[in-house]
């Protein structure tokens, strides 16, 4: 069914899906966020979200919605075998040896029940008449979504009033419903925000939405802002503990601005403090809280500090990381960060494009050069010290 599932429903759709993912939507949101802001045109976005989404869906419009969707008469027996409370007689070379009871709807394997709701979510889009596949840039509005977190993305914010009315009609037909109180509405761009702004729609059933319009919001794990160049940590939810984390074993820094070099630098004071308690016969154990006293939330992992501490105590003396296996990055060096700020130089009406395509450097690392002059600064003081030396 899965296999079915994925040819059916539009790329709009990352979640639960093989080969995709949350990345592929953050990419999309900063990306789209980054042209408009390059281009100078205003994008509308609203971050939805649905009441008790996978509980409120109504089976009889569900098992319709598959129907038209072609699936065969036996997947959709089996489904509505599975989603009404149902009695099994088994039978052994002809007598009853009991009865099973089939889950109730609330109740089947989670795995499955987003299936269901991601086919539930395609039929409400396809009624609604939504943009499955185009992109706001060539197209006047689209849809990003993952599982049940949908964001609307318009170039005015009377396309986004029409969205919101065809969706909100054909998701009660299925049973949905819009959370006004965690839908939240954001403008990307370079005019000041105003506190205590709303975005008023009102349904065709007669039903007032006042969306609040917010300046930061939290989707998918990272901080989207109202302007580009503000990029928050991206973090990953960790199914076993139900908590977001950092990507990777370097933990969130309390200031957010830090570049990469910086919060590996503490990571290399972290281990060179590991070998500092090694050499004083301290243990694993003993060295964990010393740590978290000293670095706070910029500590290493307990799994990353028991790791340090077992190769150093067995005679290991470098604590720098040992290289691995594969391409360096060499699109921020030193020398295209001075490269970027000489071009623009010669023409400061230079677009990100243009310079991308003129130096053969990505769009993004552009970006990041232009908005962070610490990147410049950085650069131009190691020139110097290789000169003075």
């Amino acid at each position: 069914m899965k296999n079915e599932t994925d040819i059916i429903i539009g790329e709009y759709q990352t979640g639960f899906r093989s080969g995709r993912g949350i990345v592929d939507q953050i990419f999309a949101l900063r990306e789209i966020q980054a042209e408009s802001f390059e281009h100078r045109k205003k994008i509308y976005v609203l971050f939805i979200d649905f009441k008790q989404a996978y509980d409120k869906m109504k089976r009889e419009q569900l098992i319709r919605a598959l129907k038209e969707m072609n699936f065969t008469d036996k997947i959709i027996s089996m489904i509505n075998l599975t989603l009404q409370r149902a009695e099994i007689r088994r039978k052994n070379q002809g007598k009853s040896i009991g009865k099973v009871q089939c889950r109730d709807w609330t109740e089947p394997r989670r795995s499955f029940i987003t299936t269901l709701f991601k086919l539930a979510l395609e039929k409400v889009i396809r009624q609604a008449n939504i943009n499955r596949g185009g992109l706001v840039y060539h197209k006047k509005h689209q849809c990003i979504t993952y599982a049940d977190d949908m964001a609307f993305i318009t170039r005015s914010e009377k396309k986004m009033q029409e969205l919101v009315k065809k969706l909100d009609t054909a998701a009660k037909m299925m049973g949905l419903e819009i959370n006004e109180a965690k839908t939240k509405y954001m403008t990307w761009t370079e005019k000041e925000f105003c506190q205590g702004r709303y975005l008023e729609i009102k349904t065709d059933d007669g039903k007032q939405y006042n969306f609040e319009e917010v300046d930061r919001f939290k989707y998918l794990g990272p901080i989207f802002e109202r302007q580009p160049g503000n990029a928050k940590p991206v973090y990953f939810r960790n199914p076993s503990k139900c908590e977001f984390k950092p990507w990777g074993h370097v933990k969130a820094s309390t200031n957010p601005g830090d570049t990469v070099q910086e919060k590996m630098q503490r990571s290399l004071e972290q281990q060179m403090a590991i070998k500092f308690c090694v050499k004083l016969e301290k243990t694993a154990a003993e060295t964990i809280p010393m740590l978290k006293k000293t670095f706070g939330v910029d500590c290493l992992s307990g799994r990353q500090i028991f790791r340090w501490h077992k190769a150093l105590a067995e005679g290991r003396e470098d604590v720098n990381d040992r290289n691995r296996a594969g391409r360096p990055s060499t699109s921020s060096s030193d020398d295209n960060v001075k490269r970027v700020p000489d071009l623009l130089n010669t023409d400061r009406r230079l677009s990100v494009r243009l310079i991308s395509e003129t130096l053969d450097i990505t769009k993004t690392i552009v970006h990041e050069i232009v908005a962070y002059p610490k990147l410049v600064v950085q650069a131009l003081l190691s020139g110097l010290l290789e000169i003075g030396r």
